[in-house]
């Protein structure tokens, strides 16, 4: 009886040079054909491998397999309908009419050619990788003890350096202290010397007049009576109490003690580890049938149906957020006291840094930099990941304002002003390529009327529009990247409104603060206003710092608040 193919057409090939199969190694499980059998059997690495000669009726005996309905037929196609294997006479049963039958042999030549690749993969690839991989751990290990051990010996070094230091200045007072001691004793001598020497002089002077004293005649009452004579001597030599000293301890705290040695800070970041492997290994419990009706279909991102309010980071250092920048994994927020802190996702101060800036005054760009701007000195500063800081881009007469740095081209936006005589401001937006230098400036539209009047935060939009919003003109302008005027957004009614922080997203919309209604407003990339996308029901007052995170949640700061708080507005769906 025929069974839709013999077992004779089906062959398996060798792993190692695709020749006809006929072996099998059960410990690494390689198809080997008689000679590489031979070969694997004396490698030195696989000699003590088991290998077993493969039979047909193993290899293929599910192709044996008797069909439950027609028991003379054995089981030849998967109805990839009903997800299970028929025999030829089933293919024709109503039950399978218009159903999708797939040949067991090209379905295991298909899982047979997908295994052989995943195995070899595996040998070839992932396992000599991974063996890499461990290596490099191991001498990473060996590479962190030296390192650290380094540092302990410097560290010791210093200590013993310092010791000595110790030991000196200590020889040095106590040989101090010796020669004021020594200094005191030789006055004191001295005046004991003089004292005796003195002693010395009265005791004659003493006995002198005993003896006149015993030997006394009339004359000498006579004289003495005339004269009134009176034993006369020197004075005693004048003496003073020596100085005294004291020694005042001042004890040394660990802390000040610290600040005597170097200290160990991070000098690179770990990285990923760099597999170079392109494709990914699947391993699947069972052939995947393709059907186009399971495929799911592609996400889109769209704006959400509701406004969700997903947290608040509190963030220390700051006294609050006139403005966000955003960096993978950490923020950038900036007060209205000239202080820029840079805080992890939960609020916990990295570092800080003071600068005399304005609003919209600092920007990171793609290499985790952030630039910003310091007014008093008229530049716009870097500072790198590893917390180096320069002086980047030198404005001259112009005085940085807002900066901001493109994602897309990586150019760098600077919002400037300048003071003319008779106190009128002048504003001008310039544009600088990522190494610093001057490109191009925004100033004027085509009827030579000044685009600008007081710049405070600057961005840029996914089709390379150049937003900038302005305090005192209390509008958004938006120029193309050759600098023609497209629109000035004025706000969505008649009523004030007072633009502050603005950014965009993925969907080209212009995101802006509104002090004036403690609300952001959403707009197009044509300047249609869309919706308020958060107002005071969220709890918001006084909006002014703005952006968008990595999973395009919009962070929103507020004026007298350190709190950033994270709303949720877009989402991905099914087209």
């Amino acid at each position: 009886m025929a069974t839709g193919f013999g077992i004779s057409q089906l062959h398996l090939n060798c792993d190692q040079c695709e020749e006809r199969c006929d072996f099998h190694c059960n410990i690494c499980g390689l198809k080997l054909c008689d000679s590489c059998k031979d070969k694997h059997s004396v490698d030195q690495v696989t000699s003590h491998h088991k290998v077993t000669q493969f039979s047909d009726q193993e290899i293929f005996k599910f192709l044996n397999e008797k069909c439950q309905l027609h028991t003379d037929e054995n089981l030849c196609k998967l109805c990839s309908n009903c997800e299970t294997f028929v025999c030829k006479k089933c293919t024709v049963k109503p039950f399978h009419k218009d159903h999708l039958f797939l040949d067991m042999r090209e379905l295991y030549e298909c899982y047979s050619e997908t295994r052989r690749s995943e195995i070899s993969k595996i040998r070839e690839h992932f396992i000599p990788t991974s063996n890499n991989i461990v290596r490099d751990v191991g001498e990473d290990v060996t590479n962190i003890k030296d390192m650290f051990e380094n540092i302990r010996s410097v560290l010791k070094s210093e200590a013993d350096a310092l010791k000595t230091f110790v030991d000196d200045v200590v020889s040095g007072e106590i040989d101090k202290l010796g020669k004021i001691e020594k200094d005191i004793i030789e006055n004191l001598n001295n005046e004991e010397d003089t004292l005796t020497d003195f002693i010395s002089y009265l005791t004659n002077l003493r006995q002198t007049y005993e003896s006149k004293l015993l030997n006394t005649d009339k004359n000498d009452i006579i004289v003495s009576q005339r004269e009134n004579t009176t034993i006369k001597t020197i004075p005693i030599p004048e003496t003073h109490t020596p100085d005294t000293y004291e020694y005042e301890p001042r004890r040394a705290t660990i802390e000040e003690v610290s600040k005597l040695f170097g200290s160990v800070r991070l000098k690179a970041n770990g990285a990923k580890r760099i597999v170079d492997i392109d494709d990914k290994l699947t391993l699947d419990t069972k052939q995947k049938i393709p059907d186009k009706t399971k495929i799911k279909p592609e996400m889109v991102l769209r704006r959400s149906a509701d406004v969700k309010k997903l947290k608040e980071i509190n963030v220390n250092g700051v006294h609050d957020g006139c403005h966000i920048s955003f960096d993978i994994d950490r923020l950038w927020v900036s007060d209205t006291r000239c202080v820029i802190v840079q805080a992890d996702l939960h609020g916990k101060l990295l570092q800080k840094i003071n600068a005399a800036g304005g609003e919209g005054y600092h920007s990171t760009n793609k290499a985790r930099d952030l630039l910003f701007a310091d007014k008093e000195k008229r530049v716009i500063s870097k500072i790198t990941i590893e917390k180096e800081v320069t002086e980047f881009i030198s404005t001259e007469d112009w005085v940085p304002k807002c900066v901001f740095c493109s994602k897309i081209t990586k150019d760098i936006f600077v919002g400037t002003v300048k003071e003319t005589q008779g106190s009128k401001i002048k504003s001008k937006i310039k544009r600088y390529d990522n190494d610093g230098l001057m490109i191009r400036e925004y100033n004027k539209n085509m009827t030579k009327k000044r685009l600008y009047e007081f710049p405070t935060y600057i961005c840029e939009n996914k089709n390379e529009d150049v937003c900038t919003s302005d305090h005192r003109k209390k509008a958004v302008v938006v120029v193309s990247k050759s600098g023609r005027h497209k629109f000035s957004y004025q706000g969505s009614s008649q009523r004030t409104f007072s633009p502050n922080g603005i950014c965009t997203d993925d969907l080209g919309h212009l995101l802006i603060c509104d002090g004036a209604s403690n609300t952001v407003h959403i707009v197009d990339e044509n300047g249609s206003f869309i919706a308020l996308l958060i107002n005071e029901e969220f709890g918001l007052k006084n909006p002014c710092g703005l952006c968008l995170d990595e999973e395009n949640n919009l962070l929103v700061g507020q004026w007298d608040k350190k709190t950033i708080s994270v709303f949720k507005y877009l989402d991905y769906c099914s087209q």
